[in-house]
């Protein structure tokens, strides 16, 4: 048996949500300041407020925005993980594979060929009894 850690999905939420703000800082970084600058306000939301709710700002804020809903994503996952609910498990499985699938769709150019890869690893823990999971 190996000393080795097994890959925590936990811990791999985390490591995208990271990865996942240090591309938008860079993709964005020009952006970043006149957001911070003019807050409140400096996105539009598309229907009260127009300025800025279709351009670079707008795409850096939504890009920035999934990052910690990834952490929170990787935390829940991890809770269910050692609940051993894999009802939860499933449906986070499920969900990750769904709208990776449908980013690859929009945005074939992009990380989402990942975000597939991992919601099918996702979705084959949880068809694994958690006590199998946590004690290895």
């Amino acid at each position: 048996m190996s000393d080795r850690p097994k890959r925590s999905p936990e811990a791999l939420f985390y490591g995208l949500a990271v990865g996942h703000t240090a591309w938008g800082l860079v993709a964005y970084g020009d952006q970043i300041a006149g957001i911070w600058r003019e807050v409140p306000g400096s996105v539009g939301d598309g229907i009260f407020a127009k300025p800025h709710s279709r351009d670079g700002r707008a795409a850096g804020f939504w890009f920035l925005f999934v990052s910690p809903m990834v952490a929170l994503l990787g935390r829940l996952y991890g809770a269910a993980e050692a609940a051993g609910d894999q009802d939860a498990m499933r449906t986070a499985g499920l969900a990750v594979t769904a709208v990776s699938a449908a980013g690859v769709v929009v945005i074939p150019r992009s990380g989402f060929p990942g975000g597939i890869a991992l919601g099918l690893w996702l979705l084959r823990r949880a068809k694994v009894p958690a006590s199998a999971i946590t004690s290895s």
